[in-house]
């Protein structure tokens, strides 16, 4: 089941990728982050909307990754974007300071969920 679209994240990301990258290295990241949230806390019929965020979050900050690196992968590239860090391009240095706080934002998120749903089952 898709919980997100690609249209999702492009709006998300804004103007700059409004084509690139191509519609089905965005679904590859889509693909292997919805897999693993379903592997982590089972299948949805409709994504709880904090959780939907982490998802959208967390496929952005893929995408932007990919970008940098140009590594298509879930897993995190943080070796390559240690690398990066050294340069001290003004574009390098944004994006990843992009991907950090999408990274967090979607963190954030994701724990809320969690503490609701904690709260919500030892509530009578």
């Amino acid at each position: 089941m898709t919980y997100i679209a690609i249209s999702d994240i492009r709006t998300r990301l804004g103007a700059a990728y409004t084509s690139t990258p191509d519609d089905a290295t965005i679904t590859f990241f889509i693909d292997q982050r919805e897999a693993e949230l379903d592997e982590e806390l089972g299948t949805f019929d409709t994504l709880p909307a904090s959780l939907k965020q982490a998802l959208i979050c967390t496929v952005a900050a893929d995408v932007l990754e990919n970008d940098l690196t140009g590594v298509v992968s879930a897993q995190s590239n943080n070796y390559k974007l240690g690398d990066l860090s050294e340069n001290y391009s003004p574009n390098i240095e944004l994006k990843t300071e992009q991907i950090a706080s999408l990274r967090s934002e979607a963190e954030k998120a994701k724990m809320r969920y969690l503490e609701l749903t904690s709260y919500q089952g030892v509530m009578p």
